[in-house]
């Protein structure tokens, strides 16, 4: 079977596709057309021969956001999109204002994915574009459809083609919550929503794409809003040999500072008498081998806390 992708459309049913582990080829894949409709209020009868303030801000936001939008895309997966792909070319057209545009950038990404669990995220982030909701809302959706279609269609395979296809979801899964994490495409994709909706008076509304049953109005502006992921620490443990440079014994943690660690180490978690050795060593300028628990802010993974859990004897 071949799948061409030529619409807003056509980005859903590629991924249904893969999530019912269908047997398919990507065929042609064309400009997909981008079409923002502002109806009601100023809009009504709107004569394209006039640009105002509105129009004007409406585009240069599409263009910027886009741009940052097809940007991270490159940097996240390693395509490279040419700046003839990223240029928006909008016509306006009589009637409601409608504003059209071809979304030249998405051809070139699509073409460029390698493996079918990228395919299936970049086709995630593409449909955020499209989609009425704010971003994080969308990738909520669209986790959740994954993990229970998913399920549905693993149960009816088995062997070598079940453990293929549990792999391609595992992955997609992955891709998916580095999506989540990714703040600077949220805002791409959200900012130009969110501009137009700040600009909207009573009686006035945003249809993407031709989606007449979700209308953006005025007070959807919050839905707009960044939100910062919710991604629990990441804890590990190591040993390893450290120079102390110095401890601080009046502490009520105990800490020592550890070179090349950034944050003090906690080292009540181990007795007493093993910390005393810890300081004559350090004393004595002599390295040692430790055992740590570190914890790292699971988005930036930088270091928080550091517990030495014990002290090891050469």
């Amino acid at each position: 079977m071949v799948l061409n992708i030529e619409t807003a459309e056509d980005i859903q049913r590629v991924q249904e596709a893969i999530l019912n582990n269908e047997d398919f080829e990507l065929g042609e894949v064309k400009p997909i057309h981008f079409k923002l409709k502002l109806d009601g209020g100023r809009f009504q009868d709107y004569d394209p021969r006039f640009i105002d303030k509105f129009v004007a801000k409406t585009i240069l936001s599409q263009q910027a956001n886009y741009e940052k939008f097809l940007k991270e895309i490159e940097k996240q997966y390693n395509v490279k999109i040419s700046d003839e792909a990223k240029l928006l070319k909008f016509e306006l057209e009589k009637g409601s204002l409608d504003l059209l545009t071809d979304l030249l950038g998405l051809m070139e990404v699509f073409k460029s994915m390698e493996s079918i669990h990228q395919l299936y995220a970049v086709l995630g982030i593409a449909g955020g574009w499209f989609s009425y909701m704010g971003f994080g809302k969308y990738l909520e959706h669209k986790k959740a459809e994954l993990e229970t279609k998913s399920k549905e269609v693993a149960n009816r395979l088995s062997g070598e083609e079940q453990e293929r296809y549990l792999d391609t979801i595992n992955k997609t899964v992955e891709a998916m919550k580095e999506i989540s994490k990714d703040v600077t495409l949220q805002k791409a994709i959200n900012k130009p929503k969110q501009d137009i909706a700040a600009m909207l008076e009573d009686g006035e509304v945003l249809i993407i794409n031709d989606d007449t049953q979700h209308k953006i109005t005025k007070d959807k502006v919050d839905e707009f809003e960044v939100v910062p992921p919710v991604v629990d620490d990441i804890e590990e443990e190591v040993e390893d040999i450290f120079t102390i440079s110095n401890y601080y014994f009046r502490s009520k943690e105990k800490y020592f500072k550890l070179d090349g660690i950034p944050v003090n180490a906690n080292s009540l978690p181990m007795p007493a008498a093993k910390r005393m050795k810890i300081i004559t060593k350090a004393e004595a300028q002599q390295p040692v081998k430790l055992k740590l628990k570190i914890i790292k802010d699971g988005l930036t993974e930088k270091i928080k806390e550091v517990y030495i859990l014990d002290y090891i004897e050469n």
